[in-house]
């Protein structure tokens, strides 16, 4: 069984410590959504709590760029 959750909750993502590849991310610049352990290494995902970066707009964050 294959289960997709999308969520913007800290709580949820912290949920998932221990298994941060099993994270996709959309961050506004891409189309597809990018496994979380392809953006960052797994050093500077495990100084934070993942809902904590989040938070902090570490991933997940909207497009900077200008619409067209």
């Amino acid at each position: 069984i294959r289960v997709v959750l999308t969520t913007h909750s800290p709580v949820v993502l912290d949920a998932f410590a221990d298994d941060p590849d099993q994270i996709f991310v959309m961050d506004g610049s891409t189309v597809q959504p990018q496994c979380l352990t392809d953006l960052h290494d797994d050093d500077v995902l495990a100084q934070s709590r993942l809902g904590t970066l989040y938070d902090r707009l570490f991933f997940g964050a909207p497009s900077t760029e200008s619409p067209t």
